[in-house]
């Protein structure tokens, strides 16, 4: 069984996606771990997911550079329970655990339930929200209940709102009920903000307003208070990890969290004989930014004879906030001194240092002059794009040492020097005209060539939802369309006129809105709404919604006597048997009886008081016969006032579930 899965960032920019189905999961360096990673900053066995009685959890197995939680350092063997969301760091190695239960009204355990009671002297109702100060990190989800007492002498509807978060970060399981009088009933309000690190950590006021459907300029307001939690995430990469002696290198390091990182950059050399500068050795980054650190590490004295050697060091990131994770990345710097060991025993005297001296000369004299590195052709796939579609990058280039890809200036991508192009996702980059650059180092050297691209926002349905999630034939209902087209220049509506309201719509309504329309569905046939968008050029889209539409069944709470008008003297058509499922399509204008659909095609009514409906309607707002008639008997009926007919329940319709749309990349 499948309970979760790790999106992984590796530090050159790729991405991989794992599957967690095993309940003893080992992450390490060593080939026998579930998931290996070769990767030096890793230990052979570095951490463990298990999965036991529906529960997630995470330890850290002694490892050297330890497994952090959303930027906090686990203890070792010390079980942390995933919910999912979590950002986890182990070595460089940047990872997403995603549970496969996203059901986001899940228990949150609180030391102390603190509940806020708002109320009106001149309202009939009230509200009580309980714990009025919640934490959450982004990715993770919180809920907090709100219960609505009715106070007044008949049942009333009521609608909740929740404003002061992003649109996105927020779910109410009942947006719109009704409660019946002098009784209460709850509503779940879940809170999961997004891991994205432009989600600002901080206290946010949410603001919660419960209104009368009747009358709606009759409103409570209540708040409470939401602390969003910062992450922390973190990308590091060389451009370039084999270097020859005097050669500069580049450490690319990009905050990939929602709070302002503090870095130090430092050199650690593993063997003693290297000197490495970095500058800056400090910078600090806002959230979602990157910055370039130059460097260099030569040995620290120069060998005249000797074989050629290879010195490893590590390039360390270490932060300055709470979670002081380290992060370090292995490079390695080749020393080949010009005289080989053994021309040593051949120098002797006065003619052996002249020959050192005449061998030394030829050397520097016959070093290879550095080339310049040419970068021949440069170009794009197309000078304007739609954002989301992939963008390639070729070149043609000569004598390079390395090469890099930047984005107005910032470097996004190392590749290799002899590579001749890359593709770029689109997708993260805004509207508008972007720069990139390749940039070609050799020899020293170091030149540049550009494009120009402009990036589009395609014609996309971002959201196209409704409320709600099915319909009941013969019943009088609300229906609510929301929808979010960004560039539409005007949106149409079509399915709605005719078969389920007879109200005339607007041709056209904004690139975002929603729409509420009353109607009583006639047919048990599945209502499709279709929304077609259109942009000032002319370009369309467009998205279909299907919404079940289900019977109004009651039964019987005993036997039922029909009649052929609502009306106990007149001619008994039925009786119903006890406890027997029926469907009823109308009820009479005082509301006292009910009108059930008989085998044949034979009308029966019945009394209101003789049946308990199914919650999935509201008796009130089934269809009202304003004139009855007097039923006519099929000719192979006789009527009489002591037989009984049967009902067989009828099937219950099975809704089918709804596409949900996706939103526009």
């Amino acid at each position: 069984m499948t309970y979760g899965r790790l999106d992984v960032f590796f530090p050159d920019g790729l991405f991989k996606t794992y599957t967690l189905s095993d309940p003893n999961t080992t992450i390490g360096r060593s080939n026998t771990s579930t998931i290996p990673f070769d990767n030096e900053t890793l230990s052979r066995y570095h951490a463990n997911i298990t999965f036991k009685v529906n529960q997630v959890g995470i330890t850290d197995l002694e490892s050297e550079n330890g497994t952090f939680i959303d930027g906090t350092r686990l203890e070792p063997n010390t079980l942390h329970v995933l919910i999912g969301g979590e950002e986890i760091l182990i070595g460089d190695l940047r990872m997403i655990f995603h549970s496969t239960d996203e059901n986001p009204t899940r228990p949150i355990e609180v030391p102390e339930e603190t509940t806020q009671r708002v109320e009106l002297p001149d309202l009939d109702f009230f509200i009580d929200i309980a714990d009025s100060y919640q934490s959450v990190a982004p990715g993770a989800h919180i809920s907090t209940r709100i219960s609505i007492s009715n106070e007044s002498d008949k049942a009333e509807r009521f609608i909740v709102e929740i404003t002061g978060l992003p649109r996105e970060w927020v779910r109410i399981d009942k947006p719109e009920l009704e409660i019946a009088p002098k009784a209460s009933a709850d509503v779940l309000v879940s809170f999961k903000p997004l891991r994205r690190s432009d989600s600002r950590p901080g206290d946010y006021t949410v603001e919660i307003g419960v209104r009368l459907k009747s009358k709606p300029d009759l409103i409570l307001h209540g708040s409470l208070n939401l602390l969003v939690l910062p992450y922390s995430g973190f990308g590091m990469a060389l451009d370039k990890p084999r270097l020859k002696t005097g050669e500069r290198f580049r450490l690319f390091v990009h905050n990939q969290g929602s709070d302002t990182l503090p870095l130090t950059i430092s050199g650690r050399d593993l063997g003693g004989a290297l000197r490495i500068t970095l500058t800056p050795s400090r910078v600090e980054l806002p959230p979602g930014q990157r910055a370039v650190i130059q460097g260099e590490a030569r040995p620290k004295s120069a060998r005249l004879f000797g074989d050629p050697r290879q010195h490893s060091f590590d390039i360390v990131a270490r932060s300055g906030d709470a979670s002081g994770f380290m992060v370090a990345a292995r490079a390695y710097v080749g020393e080949n001194p010009p005289l080989p060991r053994w021309s040593i025993f051949a120098i002797g005297g006065i003619g052996a240092v002249l020959l050192a001296v005449l061998l030394f000369g030829l050397v520097i004299l016959l070093r290879p002059v550095p080339v310049e590195p040419e970068i021949v052709q440069f170009a794009v796939s197309a000078n304007e794009i739609a954002q989301g579609d992939p963008l390639a990058l070729s070149w043609t280039v000569n004598n390079a040492e390395t090469l890099t890809v930047s984005l107005n200036g910032t470097p996004v991508q190392a590749v290799e020097p002899g590579s001749n192009g890359v593709q770029i996702d689109t997708a993260p980059i805004p509207e508008g005209v972007q720069t990139f650059s390749l940039i070609a180092s050799g020899g020293g050297m170091e030149i540049e060539a550009q494009q120009n691209v402009r990036i589009t926002v395609p014609l996309r349905v971002r959201s196209f939802t409704f409320t709600p999630n099915l319909l009941v034939r013969y019943v009088n209902q609300t229906l609510t369309l929301a929808w979010d087209v960004p560039n539409a220049a005007l949106v149409r509506l079509i399915g709605l006129e005719g078969f389920f309201t007879t109200t005339a719509l607007a041709d056209a309504y904004p690139a975002s809105g929603s729409l509420s329309v009353d109607g009583i569905p006639v047919t048990d046939d599945p209502l499709t709404v279709t929304l077609i968008a259109q942009s000032a050029a002319g370009e369309s889209v467009e998205q279909t919604l299907t919404l079940d539409v289900i019977d109004p069944q009651c039964a019987a709470n005993a036997d039922v006597t029909l009649y052929a008008n609502p009306n106990t003297g007149a001619q008994v058509v039925s009786t119903i048997r006890g406890a027997t499922t029926v469907i009823v399509n109308a009820q009479d204008p005082s509301g006292q009886w009910l009108r059930v659909e008989l085998p044949g095609g034979v009308p029966g009514w019945g009394q209101r008081s003789g049946f308990v409906c199914a919650d999935s309607f509201i008796v009130d707002d089934l269809f009202t016969e304003l004139i009855v008639p007097t039923a006519v008997l099929p000719a192979t009926v006789a009527p009489t006032n002591t037989g009984t007919i049967t009902v067989t329940p009828s099937p219950t319709r099975t809704p089918r579930p709804s596409p949900t749309p996706s939103p526009a990349g």
